[in-house]
């Protein structure tokens, strides 16, 4: 993530407790994400990083490309809901040696039912965190 966008504070007993100047508050988690960045349906697979109800990084192999926008699907946990959204890819850079090779890449969502950014956001707000 870029250092100006946030400042790590510190970790308390695996929960990440973060100052940020974003929109939305993030919930530092692992999710399975399918992702067609082609648009021809060849899913692929990635994990998040965080997710917020404005957006999600995932970690991938190689860089995407800043600016395209492409069709993802996932589930947060406890819920059976498949969420499907577009996104724009506003950033990316490579990770950090404990999340291995790859690259982080951050995305806007731009196309997202209102009623499955309420479900991200009560999922945020629920206090849980993914120990890693």
């Amino acid at each position: 993530m870029p250092k100006v966008v946030k400042t790590l504070l510190k970790y308390e007993a695996g929960e990440q407790l973060v100052k940020e100047k974003r929109k939305y508050k993030r919930k530092y988690i692992s999710i399975d994400v399918e992702y067609d960045i082609s648009s021809d349906q060849k899913w692929l697979e990635s994990k998040s990083m965080n997710i917020s109800s404005g957006g999600i990084c995932l970690i991938t192999k190689e860089p995407m490309h800043i600016g395209k926008i492409f069709d993802m699907k996932f589930r947060i946990p406890d819920s059976d809901k498949l969420i499907k959204v577009a996104g724009k890819i506003i950033w990316n850079e490579k990770c950090h040696e404990k999340d291995g090779e790859g690259y982080y890449n951050g995305i806007q969502f731009t196309r997202i039912h209102n009623e499955d950014r309420m479900l991200i956001s009560k999922f945020i707000d629920s206090g849980t965190f993914e120990k890693k």
